[in-house]
């Protein structure tokens, strides 16, 4: 990626996109908000923020004990990409 590249990618649209890598792997027994705020390395507040727009997308759910792990939107995208190479 050359340096004008980053300089027009969004810092929260990157951030967002290793939040979801730092749930993926953690669908069984969840991720609490501290340990995806020190994957991804920023502050709890604007990860749960991150995880709370992410949930409002279907991409991310918080469970009763606190933790959280990916929905049912990335399986969906997988699925449709799954069929789109099919019938290609």
């Amino acid at each position: 990626m050359s340096d004008d590249d980053k300089k027009n990618t969004g810092a929260a649209q990157l951030r967002l996109l290793k939040v979801i890598e730092a749930l993926s792997g953690n669908e069984a027994s969840g991720i609490r908000l501290k340990e995806v705020a020190a994957a991804v390395q920023a502050s709890d507040p604007t990860v749960l923020r991150d995880l709370n727009t992410l949930a409002a997308g279907g991409w991310a759910k918080q469970d009763e004990t606190g933790k959280w792990r990916l929905d049912y939107k990335p399986v969906q995208i997988c699925t449709n990409v799954t069929w789109g190479i099919t019938r290609a």
